[in-house]
């Protein structure tokens, strides 16, 4: 029995097979509605789920509460049964939070809409990744032919044995950031440890970078639709000049098929990452918003 509308419960592992199938059927684009997205980063929202008329929805209870995107399409009348539900019980601002273009094309005059650019997914072609064509690729295709001419490395898809090793090159990078100074580094952390730890469960790919039978590099992706992957975690020893791109360029060589996209999620704002990001030329951008309510029957 799954929760019902005003009921809420946490996000559990057992809950996958219900709200893996739920989110399957939607085919989102945004990156947040994946049930790995949902699972591990569940204490960092302090995320509660429940079903409206058999759709889930999900509440980010950390702060002033707020909705994500419904996994299904809801009647405009169920829309503001939540909105009239949050606004009695929290008295929120902001109801929907990195909802897509598809959940606001249902709305009407009674919500205010705005973008929430930290928010948008940059999403690639698999092509442009693996090959790393043109002129504009150019630093991208230096940086991995050093890599592969100043280092002996394997690439492996990623294992049950492999995610246990990993755990470590990821407390590494948390040491290194020093995460225990910054709560949503930490936090970062134990989302990536919590996917780590439950590899096998969530049933997720990914690969690794061995160099000297270590790992020194690890990426985690999942299926978001027919035509996407979502990479949810990327991990490298910074000390390898190039082992970023050369993770990325690999796992996308080894793991995905022609006509792909690759959704590497948003950049929170983060002037480095936003760089960083347009740095592959994204294909298209996902665009994400907020959703407020002007309600007044």
């Amino acid at each position: 029995m799954y929760p019902q509308f005003p009921e809420f419960k946490d996000i559990t592992i057992e809950d996958r097979k219900y709200l893996n199938e739920s989110i399957w059927s939607y085919q989102p684009e945004n990156s947040e509605l994946t049930f790995t997205n949902l699972f591990i980063w569940k204490d960092h929202f302090k995320l509660k789920w429940s079903t409206i008329k058999n759709v889930p929805i999900f509440m980010i209870t950390k702060g002033e509460p707020c909705f994500l995107e419904p996994a299904g399409i809801l009647t405009l009348d169920d829309v503001k049964k939540i909105a009239f539900w949050l606004k009695d019980n929290y008295d929120s601002k902001v109801l929907f939070s990195r909802v897509s273009r598809q959940f606001i094309s249902h709305l009407d005059g009674n919500f205010t809409i705005n973008p929430q650019r930290e928010h948008f997914d940059y999403v690639y072609r698999a092509e442009d990744l693996i090959e790393l064509e043109g002129r504009k690729y150019h630093s991208k295709r230096n940086h991995l032919s050093n890599f592969n001419k100043n280092y002996h490395y394997e690439y492996k898809n990623m294992t049950p044995d492999y995610a246990k090793t990993s755990i470590e090159l990821a407390q590494e990078w948390c040491y290194e950031k020093r995460c225990k100074d910054d709560m949503d580094l930490l936090d970062e952390f134990e989302a990536a440890k919590l996917a780590l730890e439950n590899f096998d469960d969530l049933k997720i790919e990914g690969g690794v970078l061995i160099i000297d039978n270590n790992v020194e590099a690890f990426t985690l992706a999942e299926r978001l639709n027919e035509q996407t992957v979502v990479i949810h975690v990327e991990k490298a020893n910074k000390i390898f000049d190039g082992i970023y791109v050369a993770i990325n360029n690999l796992f996308c060589k080894h793991n995905l098929k022609p006509g792909m996209f690759v959704n590497r999620e948003q950049d929170l704002g983060d002037e480095g990452l936003r760089k960083a990001k347009l740095s592959y030329f994204p294909d298209h951008m996902i665009e994400k918003f907020s959703v407020s309510a002007i309600i007044t029957n």
